[in-house]
């Protein structure tokens, strides 16, 4: 019924008979009274309950039954309490279905109108005048809820998307975020009540959920498409409610900036602790300090040890080079080999052909020391190690998508000097701490407005602005990992994963790789033995 239709019924015309109209008053009230205890039947069934259940011991109290009134209402209590503490499965459930039926009553239906006319969302055709139709709510955990909504003639996406603020104001919600529904004419509103950025959430355990995957593979199961479940990596939850998955067989680079403090180690510590769980992933990388890649290095045991250079000496910058060089070798190795088996790219990825991750932490700084050394030295062209870094490391970035070959590329700015253009476009995934200056954002994400650009200045620590292909920017609270629970985390996935063979193909320093390939059969030796 539409708006016009309403107002009718309730300004129609009276028929002059006090007793007709008294009837008629009594008829509507009746059918009123009928209708909202269907719906609150239908919408709050536990609350219905609790009022019944209040009612009958109130009924037991007027007969003065007070030991009845007492046994019923001890014996609904203890049931309740036992519920909620006792049995935590059947409490969070009771306590969502309690919340939800509570905002479902109180909130969403008896404000809807309200809502709706305060968005400008009325339509008016003719001499009618419509309004949405809200056809039913789902409340979720964490403050989310989930609202069905009938659209009125005229209106689509892009008018509901605009109208979202609006609608979160009357609401009472941090944010309303409107999609598409399968369904023509229809749209669904997702309703955060509370905002997913406030609290700091500390990453869970990556091993709790890869066990599982890795007897998959060790009893022969190597595709990566089985289920996303099972393949991306939870890394935070973004402005609205969604969780931000990595996946690490499929996202086509990343690169991450953020000013010191603004939680940029953290949101690398969550990551990579979790490839480290991945018999089919191997981290690679350069890292002036060492305290990114140590735990991966050969000393500790990492498959990639030998593709893994740290330290800003100039031997340690050249091993840079030489192992940039080493990934580039390896890419192309297996490029020809897509041409062999009349491929196009590596779909399925094992321990043998596994997913290279090669990681340059603070490249900025690795390219200004390197420019320093060719300053000093004034070689040729060819010998100049700034040219060589920047040479391998642009080839990975347009190439080895592909093949399998990646690279997380982090700074604290990402500058026009450290990644050229052409680089930056192939980078999937796109992550900003927080930064000093508008102009490191727009290097990673163009078409912001400078607002938006101001807005990332004040960003708390962990907040990151994030963008990969078909979801636009948002913002999102990355996980906290702190250093020691990095390593640990990272050593238990080298012990889980220790019958994958090392990164061996062809590779610089070879006495490196021969060290990590018999430290490999040391620790295997017992079990064969058994």
């Amino acid at each position: 019924m539409s708006v016009s239709q309403r107002a009718a019924v309730q300004d129609r015309t009276r028929n002059g008979d006090p007793a007709i109209d008294a009837g008629e008053d009594f008829l509507l009230g009746v059918f009123a009274l009928v209708k909202g205890v269907i719906l609150l039947i239908w919408r709050a069934p536990l609350f219905v309950l609790a009022l019944v259940a209040a009612t009958g011991v109130g009924a037991c109290v007027m007969r003065e039954d007070f030991v009845t009134a007492g046994a019923v209402g001890g014996a609904l209590l203890m049931t309740l309490v036992v519920a909620l503490y006792e049995i935590p499965p059947v409490g969070a459930r009771l306590r969502g279905a309690l919340v939800g039926q509570w905002l479902r009553v109180f909130v969403y239906y008896p404000r809807w109108e309200r809502a709706c006319f305060a968005a400008h969302l009325n339509v008016r055709a003719g001499r009618e005048e419509f309004l949405p139709r809200l056809a039913s709510h789902q409340h979720s955990d964490k403050g989310r809820d989930r609202l069905l909504v009938r659209m009125a003639p005229g209106q689509t996406l892009l008018t509901w998307q605009a109208a979202s603020a609006s609608l979160a104001s009357t609401l009472t919600a941090h944010s309303v975020m409107a999609s598409a529904h399968r369904r023509p004419g229809w749209v669904t509103l997702d309703v955060l009540r509370r905002d997913p950025l406030g609290g700091e959430e500390v990453a869970p355990n990556p091993a709790d959920a890869t066990v599982a995957r890795r007897r998959s593979l060790a009893s022969g199961g190597s595709k990566t498409g089985r289920s996303m479940a099972q393949l991306t990596v939870q890394m935070g939850w973004d402005e609205f409610g969604r969780p931000l998955s990595f996946d690490p067989f499929r996202t086509a680079h990343c690169g991450m900036q953020g000013a010191t403090r603004a939680g940029k180690s953290s949101t690398a510590y969550t990551l990579l602790a979790a490839l480290a769980q991945y018999p089919n992933v191997v981290v690679t990388g350069v890292d002036p300090s060492g305290v990114l890649l140590a735990p991966f290095s050969a000393t500790a045991g990492g498959r990639g040890g030998a593709f893994v250079a740290i330290g800003t000496a100039r031997e340690d910058i050249e091993h840079a080079a030489d192992v940039l060089k080493g990934l580039v070798t390896l890419m192309d190795l297996r490029i020809k080999g897509l041409l062999a088996t009349e491929q196009d790219k590596i779909i399925d990825f094992t321990v043998s052909t596994p997913t290279v991750w090669c990681v340059m932490e603070e490249y900025p700084g690795l390219l200004a020391a390197a420019k320093a050394l060719d300053a000093e030295d004034g070689g040729k062209a060819g010998d100049r190690l700034t040219p060589r870094l920047e040479s391998s490391l642009g080839r990975i970035v347009k190439e080895g998508a592909k093949v399998g070959v990646f690279a997380l590329v982090m700074a604290q700015r990402m500058s026009a000097d450290a990644l050229r253009t052409d680089d930056r476009m192939n980078l999937g995934l796109r992550i900003t701490h927080r930064v000093d200056n508008g102009d490191a954002v727009a290097m990673l994400h163009e078409g912001l407005t400078r607002e938006e650009n101001r807005v990332v200045r004040d960003f708390r620590a962990g907040v990151a602005l994030v963008e990969e292909p078909g979801r636009g920017v948002r913002r999102v609270r990355m996980f906290y990992t702190d250093y020691a629970t990095y390593r640990q985390r990272v050593a238990d996935g080298i012990t889980a994963t220790h019958g994958a063979p090392p990164l061996a193909l062809p590779g610089p320093r070879a006495d490196v790789i021969g060290e990590v390939v018999s430290r490999l059969r040391s620790v295997d030796e017992p079990d064969s033995a058994a």
